[in-house]
């Protein structure tokens, strides 16, 4: 529901820069869903942090230090967003939740790591070249790029029979 609601307030974003303010209502509306959506997901993160076995963020470890500097990056990171878009600063906003969705993509791999280092081991699997997933994601990579380039073309042409 949060990106959802940026992605609303981006797309106005965009209109508004092209000249066409009609959709202010909705940028704002957009940036108020992404932040009351984000600061009600707050709780919930903290709940799940206190089922996190411990020795994901021992710091102590490794593991444990570069997990909680990405934790402590995802709240700063998200705090800066939900900051910029009750300012109603898509294009910051924007920015700042893309990078704490990063942020928190690698705290998860971390923490999935750490999940299952007892159980599996990438070294341990074997290894078999296959290239037939290869080429079917290099050519469904090609489609997708060129149905977005299209989706794009479409949407970033100016107003004509719409």
């Amino acid at each position: 529901m949060a990106v959802g609601g940026l992605g609303v307030a981006f797309f106005y974003e965009m209109q508004k820069r092209r000249g066409d303010d009609s959709g202010e209502k909705w940028r704002q509306q957009g940036c108020n869903w992404f932040s009351y959506a984000s600061i009600l997901n707050f709780p919930i993160g903290f709940w799940f942090l206190g089922f996190i076995p411990a020795s994901a963020y021992d710091g102590s470890t490794w593991a444990g230090r570069i997990f909680i500097l990405l934790l402590a990056a995802t709240v700063f990171g998200i705090a800066k967003a939900i900051i910029a878009a009750q300012r109603c600063l898509v294009m910051p906003a924007t920015v700042w939740a893309l990078a704490t969705v990063f942020f928190m993509t690698l705290a998860r791999d971390l923490l999935r790591y750490d999940y299952l280092r007892d159980y599996f081991s990438p070294a341990a699997l074997p290894l078999k070249a296959q290239y037939s997933p290869l080429v079917l994601f290099l050519v469904l990579a090609i489609l997708v790029g060129w149905l977005i380039w299209w989706m794009l073309k479409i949407v970033w042409r100016p107003e004509v029979n719409r």
